[in-house]
């Protein structure tokens, strides 16, 4: 039967990948915000046909919304790295609290 405990020590959290994730997710709403604005600068309100649509869409409110996300997003890609960090620490005081002669004193 499996062993379903999971030891801590050997343990490798998702959540610094879904934070590396989430954070280059950001920086590409962000890119795309700053592209539709680069795109509102350059085109023209007299052009016609695809680049006329793309012009309204860059004009809009939506690439205001492109960039709210993407920070809200990014801010928690760096969180999620925060306590991936923190942990990864904790960890490691815990081992060396665990390893210590004083600790296997006491017991």
């Amino acid at each position: 039967m499996k062993n379903i405990l999971i030891d801590p020590r050997n343990y490798k959290g998702k959540s610094g990948l879904s934070g590396r994730l989430l954070i280059y997710l950001g920086l590409f709403l962000i890119l795309c915000f700053v592209f539709f604005k680069i795109i509102s600068i350059v085109i023209s309100n007299n052009s016609t046909g695809f680049l006329k649509d793309l012009y309204d869409f860059s004009s809009s409110s939506a690439p205001e919304s492109f960039i709210a996300l993407g920070l809200v997003i990014a801010f928690f890609g760096f969180l999620f790295l925060f306590f991936s960090h923190q942990f990864s620490k904790l960890a490691e005081i815990a081992d060396e609290i665990e390893n210590s002669k004083e600790f296997c004193e006491e017991e």
